[in-house]
């Protein structure tokens, strides 16, 4: 079976929390929380409109 289309997105999340883990910030964590957040409405709205 083919890897569902959020397999990359998950392994950037862990990419993210291993990072944030080194640098323990809030800042940080807000702005990556940000942007996965982002992407996903970016690319819901970019899917539904094709």
């Amino acid at each position: 079976a083919p890897l569902p289309h959020y397999a990359p997105l998950f392994l950037g999340i862990l990419t993210g929390l291993a990072i944030l883990t080194k640098l323990s910030s809030l800042s940080t964590l807000f702005l990556v929380g940000f942007i996965v957040f982002w992407r996903l409405f970016f690319l819901g709205e970019t899917h539904r409109n094709r």
